[in-house]
Order: structure tokens, then C-alpha cells, then sequence
């Protein structure tokens, strides 16, 4: 059973594949452009601030002119009301964001990603100063989410095997 694991850990090695969770070796230095956002410029701030905040928090290093760019855009952002009091005022809200980003080496895309979706809701309190204070911190947390998940499947794509390629 010994020589099974070792034999299956020798295999892994071999096709590079890392069972820590440091970066992976496309990732170790990227370029992240402004997201594309036209319903919400506001947005697109956040949501750089915190995919920068993600990938530096991981070790990656954020810098102008790296040979590989992340590229982004926001292809959605909803905000419907989804609870009502008795005079029909909406009291619950939900914010949703739908994006779409690519890795670019070059021009070249060499991996993209559409259709990664955040949601969240939100209580009104009537004051319109407090919802829309509620509304940013819910996009500010939509923001994080989405780059945390970005982060992750950009990690989990970084270790295929290169002999499967």
C-alpha cells in the first residue's frame, strides 16, 4: 500500500501537479485591467480594488505591462426589490452581478470564464441616504465574493497537468 502512494505521489510530481496552495506558476505576476462596468462606474471600482486586495493578499503580484493581463466585464448588474410592506414599499432588495473576465497572454485568451454570478440582499430602512449606504456595502461584499471565486478557479485552472494539454 506504501509503494501505491508513493507511486501515485511520484505520478502527481511528475506531471507537475502541487498539492500546497501557493499560486500557481501562470499566476505568479498579473496585470488587472479596470473592469468594464457602463451601468455602474462605482462598481467597476470596487470590484478592481478588491480583485487587487485578492490577488496581493494570495502573493501574486499586481504590476503595470505583466506579460499576462486579467480583463474583465460586468455583462449585468440588477437590483430588483423582492419584499414589500403593506403599503406596497419595497423593504428587501436584491443586488445581483453577472461577469464574464479573460487571461490574456499577449492576445492571446488563454483562459476565460463567463457567467460568474454574485448575489445579495438587502434590507431597506426607508431612509434613502441608509439604502443607498446598505446598496454599496452590498456591492462592495458582491465584489469581494466574485473575486475570491475568481481567485480560486484561476488557481484550480493553474493546476492541470501540462502532459494533458
Amino acid at each position: 500500500m506504501r509503494r501505491l502512494i508513493a507511486l501515485f505521489c511520484l505520478l502527481l510530481a511528475g506531471c507537475g501537479y502541487n498539492l500546497g496552495l501557493r499560486p500557481p506558476d501562470l499566476l505568479k505576476e498579473v496585470h488587472i485591467e479596470e473592469v468594464k462596468a457602463e451601468a455602474d462606474p462605482k462598481f467597476s471600482s470596487a470590484l478592481y480594488r478588491a480583485l487587487r486586495e485578492e490577488f496581493q493578499s494570495k502573493g501574486i503580484k499586481v504590476v503595470q505591462g505583466a506579460e499576462r493581463r486579467l480583463k474583465g466585464e460586468v455583462v449585468e448588474l440588477r437590483f430588483e426589490p423582492i419584499a414589500f410592506d403593506r403599503s406596497a414599499y419595497a423593504t428587501q432588495y436584491r443586488a445581483s452581478v453577472n461577469t464574464t473576465f479573460k487571461l490574456l497572454q499577449g492576445e492571446e485568451v488563454i483562459w476565460s470564464l463567463s457567467g460568474l454570478r454574485k448575489e445579495k440582499v438587502f434590507t431597506a430602512k426607508g431612509a434613502p441616504a441608509l439604502d443607498e449606504h446598505l446598496l454599496t456595502k452590498a456591492l462592495e461584499e458582491i465584489a469581494r465574493d466574485i473575486a475570491h471565486e475568481l481567485y480560486l478557479r484561476l488557481l484550480i485552472a493553474g493546476f492541470r497537468c501540462p502532459c494533458a494539454q
